[in-house]
C-alpha cells in the first residue's frame, strides 16, 4: 500500500516544484497539501474503499485547482501550465476511479460533468456522456441532460435529435423524452425562423434523419418534423389524454403553431371522444382558434354554439354518466372566466342553470355541481336563499351544501336567537364533515356578547363528539384567556382534563403558563407531564421543552433534567432518539452560552 501511495505522490513532486517556483504557493503550503494527499491516497488504497473518502480527495483537489487558477491569474501566468494540467488530469482519474465503483451514483457523475464543464475539456466530457449513456441507458434524465448540452453548450442540433432518437428506442414510453424532442424541433424552427428574416434566404436543404424530416426548408417550417414527433409519441403513449394536453402547453409557448394546435385536438377529440376529457377539447378547440387576437361577442355567440351543441350530442349518449355531467359543467365554468362583458357572463351563466336543470331531470345531480352552481348563485343573485333552500332539501345531508344556506341566512338576518336554533337543528343532523358549519357558528358568535360566544365554545368543547372537541378546545381555551384571564382559563383546562387532550391544546395551556409573570412552577410541571405521557415516544421537541423549562425555573436542581433526559431516551425509539440526542446537545450549548 505505501509503495502504491509513495509512487502516486512523487508523480506529483515536478508540478509543486513549479508551483513553488513561481510563487502560486508557498513552502509551507505545499507541505500541507501533501499531507492532505497521503492521507486521502491512504484512504483510497484501503481493501474497500469508502464512497465519501474518495468524493473528499476529489472536492479537495478541485478546490485545490481553484485557488490555485486564482493565484495564476493574479501572478498574470499562463492558465495552461504544466501544473494546471496534470491536476486536472489527476481529477479525470480520480473521478474514473470512482465511478468504476460506484457507477450507479447519477450525483458524482453530475459532479464530473459540471467539472468538465468548467475545465472546458469537450473531448473528457464526450466520453463522459458517452459512458454515463451506456451506465444508464434506461434513465430518460440521462439523455435529457446529453441532449440539453448539444444543444445549449454545444450549439448542436442534429447530435441533440440523434440522442433524443437512441433516448426513445430506449425509453419510448417516456413522457419526458417525448415532450422535450417536439419542444426541441420547434425551438430548431424558431431558430431557422429568425435566421432566415435576418438573412433573407430560402430553399436551404436539410440533412434527412431517421424520422423523414423534410427536404425543403419551407416545409421543414411548417412544424412538419415537430408534428411526426408527436404522431410517434402518440403510437407509443396511447392512452394518456394530460399526456396529449402537455403538447398542447408546448405549442402555446411557439408562434405560428396553429396546424399543430388544430391536428392535435382533432385527433385528441377523435381518441377521447367517448370519455369524460372530451369536453376539455370541445371548449379548447374553439377557444384556442386565434387565442392572440380579441374576440368580439359575435364570434363567440358562434363559438358557444358550437361547445353547446357537440357536447349535448355527447350528453345525449352519456345521459346517465355523472362524471361526464360534471366535467361539461366545470368547462361551462371555464368558459365564464373568459367572459369579458356583462353581457356574456350572463349569457354564460344561463347556459349553466339551464345545464343544472337538465342534469337534475336525468337524474345526474351531484352535490359537487350543486355547490358549484350556488358558489355562482351568490355572486349573481340578489336573493340566493330561496335556490340554495331547494338543494339543501335535495341534498339533506351534505354539509356543505348547508353551510351555504347559513353563511346565505346570516347575510339577511341580525335574530341571533333564530340563527342559533338554525345552527342547532342543522348540527344535529350530521355525526361528521361539520366542522366548516361549527366554525361559522362560532365566528359569528363572535359577533355577539360574551355570554353568547362562550354558550356556543361550550356546546363545541363538550359537545358528544371527539372531533368537535379536539378542533375548537384550543381556540376556546385562548379565547377566554385574552377575554377573561388566567383562573376562567385555568378552570377551562381542569374541566378539559378528565380525557386525553390533543398536543396543540396541551401546548396552550404550558404557553398561558409560562407568559404569567410568577410562575406556577408545579403547575407547569404537571403540563408538561401530560404532554410528554401523551405525546412523548413520538415527539422529541416535547421532551426537549419540558428539560428547558426545569433548567429555566429550577436550574440549580441538576438531578431534575438528568431525569427527564433518561426518561426521553428511554421513551423514544430508533430515529427519534438520535433526533433528541442531537436536540440536547444544542440545547446544552444554548445553557452554557447564556
Amino acid at each position: 500500500m505505501a509503495e502504491v501511495v509513495y509512487r502516486n505522490l512523487e508523480q506529483i513532486l515536478p508540478e509543486l516544484q513549479e508551483l513553488e517556483k513561481q510563487e502560486v504557493f508557498t513552502k509551507e503550503e505545499l507541505r500541507i497539501a501533501t499531507k492532505r494527499r497521503t492521507d486521502f491516497e491512504y484512504k483510497l488504497q484501503k481493501k474497500v474503499m469508502k464512497k465519501q473518502d474518495a468524493l473528499n480527495y476529489i472536492e479537495y483537489e478541485m478546490k485545490f485547482e481553484k485557488l490555485m487558477s486564482k493565484r495564476m491569474k493574479r501572478l498574470k501566468l499562463h492558465p495552461f501550465s504544466p501544473a494546471t494540467i496534470n491536476l486536472q488530469r489527476r481529477i479525470h482519474s480520480l473521478f474514473d476511479k470512482v465511478l468504476m465503483k460506484f457507477g450507479d451514483d447519477l450525483n458524482i457523475w453530475t459532479q464530473y460533468i459540471n467539472f468538465c464543464k468548467r475545465a472546458k475539456a469537450k473531448k473528457s466530457l464526450a466520453k463522459v456522456f458517452a459512458k454515463l449513456l451506456q451506465k444508464h441507458p434506461h434513465n430518460p434524465d440521462v439523455w435529457l441532460l446529453a441532449a440539453k448540452y448539444e444543444i445549449e453548450d454545444q450549439k448542436n442540433v442534429d447530435n441533440a435529435r440523434s440522442i433524443l432518437q437512441k433516448g426513445l428506442r430506449q425509453n419510448n414510453e417516456s413522457s419526458i423524452l417525448w415532450l422535450e424532442y417536439f419542444k426541441m424541433e420547434l425551438l430548431h424552427v424558431r431558430k431557422i425562423k429568425k435566421r432566415k428574416e435576418a438573412l433573407g434566404i430560402g430553399g436551404i436543404y436539410l440533412k434527412e434523419t431517421e424520422e423523414g424530416e423534410p427536404k425543403e426548408i419551407e416545409i421543414f417550417l411548417q412544424n412538419k418534423t415537430a408534428e411526426i414527433v408527436y404522431k410517434n409519441a402518440i403510437k407509443k403513449i396511447p392512452g394518456d389524454f394530460k399526456f396529449r394536453m402537455l403538447f398542447l402547453e408546448v405549442c402555446l409557448e411557439f408562434d405560428d403553431t396553429d396546424n399543430l394546435i388544430t391536428n392535435i385536438l382533432t385527433n385528441t377529440e377523435e381518441d377521447f371522444r367517448t370519455t369524460e376529457n372530451i369536453f376539455e377539447i370541445i371548449l379548447k378547440k374553439n377557444i384556442l382558434q386565434n387565442n392572440k387576437k380579441i374576440i368580439p361577442d359575435d364570434v363567440w355567440l358562434e363559438r358557444e354554439a358550437n361547445i353547446l351543441q357537440t357536447s349535448r350530442e355527447i350528453l345525449t349518449q352519456h345521459k346517465s354518466n355523472c362524471t361526464m355531467w360534471e366535467n361539461f359543467l366545470n368547462i361551462l365554468g371555464e368558459l365564464l372566466k373568459l367572459s369579458a362583458t356583462s353581457t356574456q357572463t350572463n349569457r354564460r351563466v344561463k347556459y349553466i342553470e339551464e345545464l343544472m336543470s337538465d342534469a337534475s331531470a336525468h337524474g345526474v345531480l351531484s352535490c359537487s355541481m350543486a355547490c358549484f352552481w350556488l358558489d355562482l348563485v351568490v355572486d349573481v343573485e340578489e336573493n340566493p336563499l330561496p335556490i340554495i333552500q331547494k338543494y339543501v332539501d335535495i341534498f339533506p345531508h351534505e354539509p356543505q351544501i348547508a353551510l351555504k344556506f347559513l353563511a346565505a341566512k346570516a347575510e339577511v338576518t341580525d335574530d341571533w336567537e333564530e340563527l342559533k336554533k338554525l345552527f342547532q337543528r342543522t348540527l344535529r343532523t350530521f355525526k361528521k364533515g361539520d366542522l366548516a358549519i361549527w366554525q361559522l357558528y362560532l365566528d359569528l358568535a363572535a359577533t355577539m356578547e360574551f355570554d353568547q360566544c362562550q354558550n356556543v365554545f361550550e356546546e363545541a368543547c363538550f359537545s358528544s363528539r371527539k372531533d368537535v372537541r379536539y378542533q375548537f378546545a384550543s381556540k376556546y381555551l385562548i379565547w377566554l384567556y385574552e377575554s377573561k384571564g388566567l383562573d376562567d382559563t385555568r378552570q377551562l383546562y381542569q374541566r378539559l382534563f378528565t380525557e386525553r387532550m390533543p398536543i396543540e391544546f396541551l401546548q396552550n395551556c404550558v404557553q398561558v403558563e409560562s407568559i404569567q409573570e410568577k410562575i406556577d412552577l408545579k403547575r407547569l410541571r404537571h403540563l408538561h407531564e401530560k404532554l410528554v405521557d401523551y405525546h412523548g415516544t413520538e415527539n422529541p421537541d416535547l421532551w426537549i421543552e419540558y428539560i428547558r423549562c426545569e433548567k429555566k425555573h429550577n436550574g440549580t436542581d441538576i438531578e431534575s433534567a438528568s431525569r427527564l433526559f433518561m426518561r426521553a431516551k428511554n421513551s423514544l425509539k430508533g430515529n427519534l432518539n438520535e433526533e433528541f440526542l442531537v436536540k440536547h446537545a444544542e440545547l446544552l450549548r444554548e445553557t452554557r452560552r447564556s
